[in-house]
Parts: structure tokens; sequence; C-alpha cells
């Protein structure tokens, strides 16, 4: 009887080492497989939600804006005004030392000054969009 029992115990000790190898051998097949799918989730989620990635991406957006803005002229400037001759009362046509003024300016920059600012925002621009791809990258 002790011969059977023994017997009996290698056999239920083999049964429970097949039995957890192969729950372990399924069980690594399924988490690889479920991996490999949620990498690319991951690498997604990752490119849509990583801080360095957004700034980088609104800097290079924002950057191409910033071509037409430095390439136009400056602001025009309008004064218009009236000086008068005491606090009382109006006295235009009165007195000699009232009048209105008006007055328009514009700056014009020297000649080519706009289109090289122009040119010097567009490398900007393209530089801040290489280094959201390096950014991209390096996160990958």
């Amino acid at each position: 009887m002790g011969h059977r029992a023994r017997d009996a115990g290698a056999v239920l000790v083999a049964l429970c080492a097949l039995l957890v190898a192969l729950v372990f051998t399924t069980a690594d097949r399924s988490f690889a497989s479920e991996g490999e799918l949620k990498l690319r989730e991951l690498i997604d989620e990752a490119l849509q939600k990583s801080p360095e990635i957004l700034a980088s991406h609104y800097r290079a957006d924002a950057s191409q804006y910033r071509i037409p803005q430095v390439q136009s002229l400056p602001d025009p400037m309008f004064m218009f005004g009236y000086q008068n001759e005491g606090w009382n009362k109006y006295t235009w046509g009165d007195m000699q030392m009232s009048w209105w003024m008006f007055s328009a300016s514009q700056m014009v920059p020297f000649p080519g000054k706009l289109s090289l600012k122009g040119e010097m925002a567009s490398r900007e621009s393209e530089s801040l969009r290489a280094s959201y791809d390096s950014s991209r990258l390096k996160l990958l």
C-alpha cells in the first residue's frame, strides 16, 4: 500500500507540474500578443499626451504665423488734436494760438530688411519643425 501511495503522489505531482507549465505557457503567449497590440496604442498615446512633444508641436505651428507678421510694415500712426487758448471756452477762430491738428505717419524700413526678416523667421520655423520631429523620434 505504501508503494501505491508513493506512485499516486508522484503522478499527482507530475500532473500538477504539467498543469502549472501549461498555464504559464498559455498565459505567456496571451500576454505577448496583448503586449504587441498595446505597444502601438502606447506609442500613439505617448505621442498625443507628451508635454514635451505637445509644446514643441505648438511652438512649430505658431512660428508659421510669425513669418507674415515680420514681413509687413509697422502700424501707421495717426494723431488728431486741438489746441485751445484757456480752459473756459472754445476759442478757435477768436485767438491766434488755437488750432486743430491732424498728423499721419508711416515708418518705412530700409529696402530689403522686411524680406530678410521674413527669411529669418522662415528658417527659425524650419528649425522648430526639425526640433519637433527630433523630439518625436527621441520618444519613439
